[in-house]
């Protein structure tokens, strides 16, 4: 009976907080807040009249998609787009039982093999759906996708892998765990002797811009350029289906900053995530990371395909791997700073 019992309040949790029900909210609410400081950055008002400043504009434009007819033309398989969104947002509300946000962390040796695939999901549903459209624009716009999936997914992998990896060899309890991981980086931060937190500071701008590009932020909004192949791989959804793969990238957006606020950032610490100065604390920094998302994403111009993936490998790519180099080299030549 415990175990029923212990199954249901996972799936509630997996439901409601920190699942699905979290993840919607939280995505509406960084797609108000981004859209609210890019529009005073730019001198506009910004969303203002659905909710007080505004707050349910993304809530509106959701429902208001759900109302509409859903219209697809030949060739156009709609049923594809929204079990590979359906499936994907599933994914990523798995992904926060295994942060410390979850009352019942799910959490096993060697678990960051998971939890890279659930964060994975998210490029594989956006390029499924744009090859599911029979539109060259779509295809267009996939193609682009992938041609950035080739460099920043492995680069998003080895920047979750890198803290991971420092961790369990500072400390071979940690057994590969991301969960584990979370609980043993303060004492890799503190650690001044071991040149494990330099491999991390390292690591930490080149996650950052990752994330930027995973979000398809300016100057890496290439896939879904506008102006030039209207909405890229999403061009030939409407209605529902589109609402779908709206929150699909909402969610997305929502859970890669928060991930990087709990590994990078060290989430609550100092204090506890159960304390009001933990979620304060929590808040703050997601809250400063969206900041400098949105003020990146306002103040630069798009870069060509062949531009970004090249920026990419120059610079997150060279700090991904001095940072893995730093961590295998510590651990190997036992390093130590006295």
């Amino acid at each position: 009976m415990a175990g029923v019992v212990e199954g249901l309040l996972l799936i509630a949790e997996a439901l409601v907080y920190p699942g699905l029900l979290f993840l919607v909210a939280l995505g509406l609410f960084v797609d108000w807040f981004m859209r609210k400081l890019a529009a005073r950055m730019q001198g506009r008002v910004g969303p203002y009249y659905a909710g007080p400043h505004g707050l349910l504009q993304p809530l509106y434009d959701i429902l208001k998609l759900m109302r509409k007819e859903v219209v697809a033309a030949r060739g156009v398989h709609v049923l594809v787009a929204v079990a590979a969104a359906s499936f994907t947002v599933s994914g990523l509300s798995a992904v926060m039982l295994m942060t410390p946000l979850a009352p019942r962390i799910l959490a096993a040796p060697g678990d960051i093999i998971v939890f890279a695939y659930l964060l994975l999901l998210p490029a594989v549903a956006v390029a499924v759906a744009g090859f599911a459209a029979a539109n060259p624009y779509s295809i267009k716009g996939a193609a682009r996708f992938l041609s950035m999936v080739v460099v920043v997914e492995p680069l998003f992998f080895t920047l979750i892998l890198i803290p991971v990896l420092a961790a369990t060899l500072y400390d071979p309890s940690t057994g590969y765990s991301v969960t584990a991981t979370i609980n043993t980086l303060p004492k890799l931060w503190l650690d001044t002797s071991r040149p494990y937190w330099i491999a991390l500071l390292t690591a930490l701008p080149a996650a950052f811009m990752i994330n930027h590009a995973k979000m398809l932020l300016r100057p890496f909004d290439i896939p879904e350029a506008e102006t030039e192949i209207v909405e890229g791989p999403l061009v030939e959804y409407s209605g529902t289906t589109y609402a779908y793969l709206k929150l699909l990238h909402l969610t997305e957006k929502a859970t890669l900053p928060l991930i990087f606020t709990i590994i990078y950032l060290g989430g609550p610490y100092p204090y506890p995530l159960t304390t009001i100065q933990g979620t304060i604390t929590l808040a703050t920094k997601y809250l400063a990371t969206l900041f400098i998302h949105t003020w990146i994403h306002t103040s630069t111009p798009r870069m060509r395909i062949e531009q970004a993936i090249d920026w990419l490998i120059s610079y997150p790519g060279l700090l991904t791997l001095t940072s893995l180099t730093i961590t295998l080299t510590t651990y190997t030549l036992n390093i130590k700073i006295y």
